[in-house]
């Protein structure tokens, strides 16, 4: 399973290592991005690489080396990329740490970068024929939970799951859906997140197992999506 945030991107002016804080005026470091000399080509279009690094403190009790730390940080790596081309940012990362990530890369660095979320419509893709869902999450109003999550066979049939979808209160939604990449047409199950992210939860194709081809079955799930009518 991969995880991938993907924006809309109108400006990226990242040469040199950038390492960045919660914000402008904030001491809390955040990340910090570094340009790499690679670039992976997609149908033509340039994607330039950058390895990225996400710091989260944290105060439960942990033991290095026999001694006990209440508090520290944990960072996490992940590559991000970018086309000036095709004017789109991808994050290969958990969708809500993506997103932590680039409130505060934006925050901070607002002269460098400037991007938006791409909002998915989740009832343009489920209304599709030959797409099946099977998992669907939403808000909630009940007053001991924010979230329901439903699991079966076409579970947006489901009135509840479909009301959901039609106000716009899904979060995320699990299908499979035929995706024409890497030299194969067949189902593949991919998530759908609010947060302007697409998990490939399973390719359906053992032949995609390098970083090139998981990054252009991404971009042909969505260029599907984005022929949806």
């Amino acid at each position: 399973m991969s995880s991938f945030a993907i924006r809309t991107c109108s400006k990226f002016h990242i040469n040199n290592i950038i390492e960045f804080n919660r914000g402008a005026t904030s001491n809390i470091k955040s990340g910090k991005i570094i340009p790499t000399n690679h670039s992976i080509k997609i149908t033509n279009t340039d994607y330039k690489v950058f390895n990225c690094e996400q710091y989260k403190n944290k105060n439960n009790e942990i033991l290095v080396d026999g001694t006990p730390h209440i508090a520290y940080q944990e960072v996490s790596k992940f590559n991000l990329y970018y086309s000036p081309k095709s004017n789109l940012l991808i994050l290969n990362t958990a969708i809500g740490d993506a997103d932590t990530f680039l409130k505060y890369l934006e925050k901070s660095c607002s002269d460098l970068v400037s991007f938006n979320k791409i909002a998915l419509d989740f009832n343009k893709i489920t209304k599709q024929n030959g797409v099946f869902m099977d998992q669907i999450w939403f808000g909630t109003n009940d007053k001991h939970a924010k979230t329901k999550a439903f699991n079966g066979v076409d579970v947006n049939q489901n009135p509840e799951a479909k009301k959901a979808i039609n106000d716009n209160k899904a979060t995320y939604i699990k299908v499979q859906i035929d995706i024409d990449s890497n030299g194969k047409k067949q189902k593949r199950i991919i998530g759908f997140s609010k947060k302007s992210g697409i998990v490939i939860i399973k390719s359906n194709d053992s032949d995609i197992n390098t970083d090139e081809k998981e990054l252009q079955l991404l971009l042909d799930t969505y260029n599907t999506y984005k022929n949806f009518i």
